[in-house]
């Protein structure tokens, strides 16, 4: 019976391809120290019949073709557009496919602001899917339920990370479901912060207040506009929390410095124009280098096209849009490129993390009311020092 279907956390993206696989029911998602979930197999159930080995995407490698058409766009509704993180594409998909009596699977806050995979069919339900999440998604049964749905023969459009999407397909793939009526959307991702780490900071800024959260917007544009959004966050009571540029935010900075991403995405097979998606949402971040006279700063999506479904798909809605193509030259991204690069203090950072907490980090070097950057790398460097003293005594 196979121990581990990994051989390090670096091998395993959670995507659950192979928890919802499995025919007797064997593997659980359990949630490890730093808040990510990693399957966990109950021998005295396998059957050792490897079919989780057989659907796992990062076992498989990348093996997808290069993309076909790629776009800069822009939705032609403004009120769209604000209410999206970029041009306010994935609407124009969304309602495509329910106007086809379809389903929409995607991540949205849950009620505690968990980050959750859930299903719409109707545009007030999936328009919670628009918006960034910058943490991971609890995917829970969703495959399943994607697969019960291609059963009854309804359209499905599934948008999530490249390696939620590879490994859907994949477990679709190993169930032998129909697949002709599936429509799916990957995203160009940075990496997958620690949901432990949201829940944490979440709880930290609800207790400073002494309310609950009532709302929050990773992808604020109303105040600064696209390339300035803001990290805007409210309590039950309508009063602002916080409301700061990513640059200046505390947990945003843990994010593009690299110290909570899921280990997996530092080695990610996906950062590269070879995707699983039949197409490839993003911000289109540059711009402005070749193009500026199209930028307004309300927010402008890149769109990749990699399938013949999908080339079909865009026809039917890019008059929807405004929007032209461009080359990979112009409009590659650090993580079209490579995978973010590891932060060499991750390990102190979470040494240090499990010892004190995420709140007690924050006071300590008085980043959470000052918000500054140049605090947290140097207070971190100096945590990993005085742990390398304690280790050599």
């Amino acid at each position: 019976m196979p121990k581990t279907l990994y051989e390090s956390k670096y091998n395993c993206c959670g995507c659950t391809a192979c928890y919802s696989v499995c025919p007797v029911n064997a593997i659980h998602m359990v949630t490890d120290d730093e808040g990510f979930q990693y399957p966990v197999i109950d021998q005295s159930v396998c059957v050792n019949c490897k079919k989780c080995e057989s659907v796992c995407p990062l076992q498989a490698g990348n093996g997808y073709s290069d993309t076909i058409n790629i776009y800069a766009a822009k939705n032609k509704q403004e009120a769209v557009r604000a209410g999206s993180s970029s041009g306010g594409v994935f609407s124009l998909l969304a309602d495509y496919v329910e106007a086809q009596g379809g389903v929409i699977y995607g991540a949205a806050f849950d009620k505690q602001f968990v980050v959750r995979h859930m299903r719409a069919e109707a545009s007030r339900e999936w328009k919670k899917f628009c918006v960034s999440k910058y943490t991971q998604s609890d995917m829970g049964d969703t495959f399943r339920s994607v697969r019960a749905d291609l059963n009854d023969g309804r359209l499905v459009l599934f948008s999530g990370t490249p390696c939620q999407v590879d490994g859907l397909k994949r477990y679709l793939k190993g169930t032998r479901a129909p697949c002709d009526r599936l429509v799916t959307c990957d995203i160009v991702c940075h990496g997958t912060p620690s949901p432990k780490v949201w829940a944490d900071y979440l709880d930290y800024l609800s207790k400073r207040a002494g309310c609950g959260i009532g709302s929050v917007s990773f992808r604020d544009k109303e105040t600064l506009g696209w390339h300035s959004s803001t990290l805007t966050i409210t309590g039950e009571n309508g009063q602002t929390l916080l409301a700061e540029t990513q640059k200046d935010n505390f947990y945003f900075q843990l994010f593009v410095c690299h110290w909570i991403l899921r280990p997996s995405c530092y080695r990610c097979q996906y950062a590269s124009f070879h995707r699983p998606g039949d197409f490839t949402l993003g911000d289109y971040w540059g711009i402005e280098k070749h193009y500026a006279q199209f930028d307004d700063n309300k927010g402008i999506s890149l769109v990749m096209v990699h399938t013949e479904k999908g080339r079909k798909i865009w026809q039917e809605i890019q008059s929807g849009t405004e929007f032209f193509p461009v080359t990979k030259e112009q409009c590659t991204q650090p993580n079209l490129v490579s995978p973010s690069q590891e932060n060499p203090d991750r390990e102190s950072f979470w040494c240090w993390y499990r010892k004190y907490g995420l709140c007690r980090i924050g006071q300590r070097m008085g980043y959470l009311s000052a918000n500054k950057t140049e605090k947290l790398l140097l207070f971190l460097y100096r945590v990993e020092n005085k742990l390398w003293r304690l280790l050599k005594k």
